[in-house]
């Protein structure tokens, strides 16, 4: 995996997978009913034939070759102005060390951007990296035939934070590494708690990571930074190290001979 995707996939994947979750409950508690349809010319998503929202097309992803295309590269689509807003803005990326590929003009290796595990699954992967540079809130796989294509939209109801966080992070980041192939768990993790707000300390293997006045995860890793535990704790938390406050019970007294 190329060194800048690496990081920034790592550091994002976290939140842009919750935030996918979000997306389907809010989709259900809408009642949206089945059918979509996308116009590259508007550049919209429609939901069920009633909810439209703007969607920049990202890029796309092709089985044949298992390469990657950015939109804006792509000489059949004609994209709109929000479309080419949005291309400016991605292509000012490849002015950080090592971020060529956001300017690329051309068709480029999957395998070589992210690796030969998520090379399959890098049409999620891009849009989970760009999505959340850009702060669009979710994003949205495109099928056709031989691949699919990625788009990203806002919709500020995925922003809500949820009642119990913890309790919530400990779910999906369980979810995320058993759905999606992730290079290395802990930097993933470590990049999912930053998003939700919490203070981590990283002692060998181990991770803790709280939030103030809710309560803590500690999470384990094995020597390939591999997950192999993950607890929430709800309540107040201390800082490590500390032995907490002198024990409140009095030393029993000798009893008279």
């Amino acid at each position: 995996m190329k060194p800048l995707l690496h990081d920034l996939f790592h550091r994002h994947i976290g939140m842009a997978f919750d935030r996918q979750l979000r997306f389907a409950d809010l989709f259900e508690e809408r009642g949206i009913g089945p059918g979509w349809n996308y116009s590259v010319a508007t550049a919209e998503l429609t939901f069920g034939g009633t909810w439209t929202i703007p969607a920049p097309m990202l890029g796309s992803h092709a089985e044949h070759d298992n390469s990657w295309l950015w939109a804006w590269a792509n000489g059949h689509l004609k994209l709109p102005v929000v479309g080419k807003r949005f291309a400016s803005r991605v292509k000012k990326l490849a002015d950080e060390p090592g971020g060529a590929i956001f300017a690329a003009e051309g068709v480029v290796s999957c395998e070589e951007l992210f690796g030969e595990e998520v090379a399959e699954h890098a049409a999620h992967a891009m849009a989970s990296v760009v999505s959340r540079l850009f702060n669009y809130d979710a994003y949205y796989t495109i099928p056709y035939t031989g691949g699919c294509a990625a788009a990203v939209f806002k919709e500020k109801q995925l922003r809500r934070m949820p009642d119990h966080p913890l309790i919530v992070m400990n779910s999906r980041f369980t979810q995320l590494i058993s759905a999606f192939p992730i290079p290395d768990h802990r930097l993933a993790f470590l990049g999912y708690a930053a998003d939700y707000g919490l203070t981590a300390t990283v002692g060998g293997q181990s991770v803790r990571a709280m939030l103030p006045r809710v309560g803590e995860l500690n999470a384990k890793f094995d020597r390939k930074n591999r997950l192999t535990k993950l607890e929430s704790q709800t309540g107040p938390t201390k800082p490590l190290g500390s032995k907490g406050p002198p024990n409140p019970r009095p030393k029993p007294k000798p009893r008279p001979k």
